[in-house]
């Protein structure tokens, strides 16, 4: 029973794994919330549009350069209020899995690289949206095959438990079923050697015996 009815190791893993979820998510929406709302990405907005990674075409059209004002908000939107986001889903990812991990600090150093590109005019407006959303995009397909591979082992790995379990269950139960042959062959023996006394005596013309 102690080894049927409790969760195996990967169940466990997959309940850590959803708690972790369910405790960083909020954090991160307030802090996604946070750079929506301060004074560089309001200042910006015409220019990066929804930061869920469907510019409008239009904007990826622009090929105007950053001036040197919006290179400031650029810069104080990243340092104050994106990095901060970005340590948050870190830290989580960690709880998760290294892969998860390497799949945004993959990502992160691709938007850095064309941020800065867009801060030294190497590129336009709508060259940096355009390669930001594509990063977006790739970043969220990994992502998927990250936690698609997690489910997949976690899965065989509760599989290959419960076999193991059931294999161990069994051998329980054909041990106890030998025990109890032995048992019924001892008290079978013990009955053949305990020691026996026969009482006769005469009730009248009737002889009586008894074995005890």
């Amino acid at each position: 029973m102690a080894l049927g009815g409790s969760a195996t190791q990967a169940q466990q893993e997959m309940s850590r794994l959803q708690g972790v979820v369910a405790t960083g998510r909020p954090e991160v929406e307030t802090c996604d919330k946070r750079v929506e709302q301060s004074a560089p990405y309001q200042a910006l907005r015409d220019r990066l549009g929804p930061r869920d990674g469907s510019a409008p075409l239009a904007l990826k059209a622009n090929q105007e350069k950053a001036t040197p004002a919006e290179v400031q908000e650029l810069y104080a939107l990243h340092q104050d209020y994106l990095t901060p986001c970005r340590k948050l889903r870190l830290e989580t990812a960690s709880k998760i899995h290294p892969a998860m991990v390497a799949v945004l600090a993959e990502a992160f150093s691709k938007y850095d690289a064309d941020l800065v590109r867009l801060t030294t005019r190497q590129i336009s407006w709508g060259e940096y949206l355009t390669a930001r959303d594509a990063i977006s995009a790739e970043t969220q397909a990994k992502i998927a095959g990250v936690g698609s591979a997690i489910n997949k082992n976690l899965n065989e790995a509760h599989a290959s438990e419960v076999a193991r379990r059931q294999a161990a269950a069994s051998a329980l139960g054909q041990w106890a079923q030998q025990q109890q042959v032995i048992l019924q062959n001892q008290q079978a023996i013990d009955a053949i050697n305990r020691p026996r006394m026969t009482n006769c005596q005469y009730v009248g013309t009737y002889l009586n015996c008894t074995t005890f």
